[in-house]
């Protein structure tokens, strides 16, 4: 049985998506709002400016603890659909290939 893959290549990390949603935490900004704005940060943990460091800024806690306070729920709160950022883009229209491809095959 062959399996395929999808590669998933954020830009420039995936928090940066979780950003898109998340930074409704930031007093004047709504969910989803510029949100290509979020690609062009630093992907290097060390910078004062990382995309890690904003998200834990967003949830209100440590670096560490950002996938301890992203709940399942609100995973599922996420409007996807809304999170205009050129690399998810590629990365669901990689994943809906993958599967039409899949239910072909099978």
């Amino acid at each position: 049985m062959e399996h395929a893959g999808v590669p998933m290549i954020p830009k420039p990390k995936s928090e940066a998506w979780f950003l898109a949603y998340y930074q409704k935490n930031e007093t004047g900004q709504r969910a989803y709002n510029n949100s290509r704005r979020f690609e062009e940060m630093s992907g290097n943990d060390a910078s004062p400016k990382s995309v890690k460091k904003k998200l834990a800024k967003m949830l209100e806690c440590a670096v560490r603890e950002i996938y301890d306070k992203i709940t399942e729920d609100e995973i599922r709160a996420i409007k996807w659909t809304r999170v205009d950022m050129p690399s998810f883009k590629q990365f669901k229209e990689d994943l809906f290939a993958a599967v039409d491809a899949s239910a072909v095959t099978s």
